[in-house]
This record gives structure tokens, sequence and C-alpha cells, in this order.
């Protein structure tokens, strides 16, 4: 069984262990939180601040890179300031404004292979030019409704909105960015009324499973920290099977061009062999080339290493 909503494969595994031959969890949110919908959203806010401090460094140490010496976080943060003050208009009559700046990052960034997307798009952005970020933007979806109905029966916090005001101002100070008081005051206040739930049912299984379930992560996940993965591997008593990738990026199992995870997984889950204690996967490079004149429509087709081929973006070698 392969997972990357621990929560749920942690409950099947501690509800039917004898039924488990081999359970793989990636990138799993945290088997509990004090309070839900401070904790979640506050960890998660921070780990995207980190992953976007993660690619200004990989850009700041890349000559080639087009923010080389301005730095990635600088540059976001002037053109979400700029798009606060005058927001942009798009081909179709759109305003892009510095809420979709936040939401494209917010989708970019899971995805490791497009980082150099970051620096490329907002070096354009910078000289005015927003055609790439136009690109990337995600179109309207209908899957919020069912993210807050999950979201809201995972755990069983229940507040009134306006006690959790004092943080999500706290949260918002703190980390502007991405989430933000909006997102964090809409997800509470859309919970604070929701039916009672109880907490998932995880219990230490080790004693019950003939093959130990192996965790994977990304230090710099921005959607789950890896500290996330940590502790639902105690609370399952599986401490010694968490395999740490030393790169970014969310859900690790279809990452290709990672070899090293590749073959623990094949091994896992075919021969159920299980890697040593503590094994550490290193980063893959990321290492493009960029060519600031490329601003073709972005390929549906996102099988290539970068998923940007279509785009002629790249920075390093």
């Amino acid at each position: 069984m392969i997972s990357n909503s621990g929560p749920v494969a942690a409950v099947y595994a501690s509800l039917f262990p004898k039924r488990v031959r081999a359970m793989l969890i990636d990138s799993t949110v945290a088997p509990e939180f004090r309070d839900y919908l401070i904790e979640r959203w506050s960890e998660e806010s921070a780990s995207y601040d980190l992953a976007l401090r993660r690619a200004d460094q990989i850009c700041r140490r890349d000559v080639s890179c087009p923010l080389h010496e301005m730095g990635v976080v600088a540059a976001f943060d002037t053109v979400f300031a700029r798009l606060l003050t005058e927001p942009v208009t798009a081909p179709n009559g759109t305003k892009f404004t510095a809420r979709d700046l936040s939401d494209t990052f917010f989708n970019l960034l899971p995805v490791e292979q497009r980082w150099p997307l970051v620096a490329g798009a907002l070096s354009q952005a910078l000289a005015g030019d927003f055609t790439l970020f136009f690109q990337l933007q995600s179109p309207p979806s209908n899957a919020g409704d069912g993210f807050i109905a999950r979201s809201c029966n995972d755990y069983g916090t229940r507040r009134t909105a306006a006690d959790y005001l004092p943080m999500i101002e706290a949260v918002g100070d703190t980390y502007p960015r991405f989430i933000g008081r909006f997102m964090l005051a809409n997800i509470i206040a859309s919970c604070s009324a929701w039916p009672d739930a109880d907490p998932p049912i995880i219990h230490n299984v080790q004693r019950q499973l003939d093959v130990p379930i192996l965790l994977i992560g990304s230090e710099f996940d921005p959607a789950v920290p890896l500290s996330w993965t940590k502790r639902m591997a105690q609370a399952l008593g599986m401490e010694q099977h968490v395999v740490r990738y030393q790169g970014g990026g969310h859900v690790l199992v279809q990452r290709s061009d990672i070899p090293c995870i590749s073959d623990v997984i094949d091994s896992y889950l075919f021969d159920l062999r299980l890697p040593s204690e503590g094994y550490t996967c290193p980063a893959v490079s990321l290492a493009p080339r960029v060519q600031q004149n490329g601003t073709q429509a972005l390929d549906a087709a996102n099988d290539e290493p970068w998923g940007m081929e279509q785009l002629d973006i790249r920075y390093g070698e």
C-alpha cells in the first residue's frame, strides 16, 4: 500500500494490522495536533517560507541564475508589494493581484522540479513582464469544498472564529507571504460550526506487523514539514524507518528523477527490504539554464524532469 494521505493509512494500519503486507507513507500530515486549526496552518506557513528561502539559497549560489544578486526572497517581496498597490491586467482581462502571486507560488513550490521557474518568472516580473505568471496561474477549482470538509473532519478542534483572531493576526504577521490571514481565517470560520469529530485512531503497531511501515519525506517540503513525518513515525512505533530526502518537493513516490528514492521504494514494496536506519537521500541538482526570451505557453504534459521544456527557461549548467 502506498499513501500520501498519512492519517488514512495510519488509521488503516492501526485498525487492520494483519492486512498490511507493506505500507509506504509518503509526505504525511502529523498524527495529531493539540489545536489543529492553528498548529497545522502556522507550521505549514513556516514550511512554505523555508522552501522559498531554500530556492533563494540555490539561486544565489549559481551565478547564471537571473536573481543571483538580488535573491528570490527579495524579488518575491518586491513584486508582491508592487501588486498590492497596482495589480496587472492579464490578456484575458482579469487582474493579477498579490494574492494571485502568492497562490501561484503555493502551487509551484511543492514541485521541486519547477523551482527554476520561480527565479525566471520573478526576474521577468521585476521588468514588468508577467507573461510567465499568467501561464502558470492555476485555473479556478471546485476542490475547496472537499478540502474544507476533509480538514474540518480530520481533527476535533472546535472554537469560535473570534477566539482565534489574535492568533490569526500573529501568524499573518510572522508569515505574510503564503496562506496568510485571509486563508487562515476562512478555514477557521468554515470549521468553527462543523460537527464534532473524533481524533484519528492511530496506535503503535510495531509488534503487530510482519514488515515495518516505511515513511519518507523531504527536508524542504512546503506543504508537509518533515517533522510531521517523524511525528507520524513515532506514533506508529516506526521511528527507525524514516527515509529523509535532503531536497524539496511534496510527494516523492512519483519522482523518477531521484534514483536513490526510487531504489528504496522498489526494494521495499517488491522485495520487502528496508533501508538502513537513518537512511538519507541527497538532493538532486537543480541545474537548469535560463534563457530570458522563453515565454511560450506551459504545456500540459509535465513528464520532463523540470516540467518546463516548452517554456525554454533554465538556469545553471
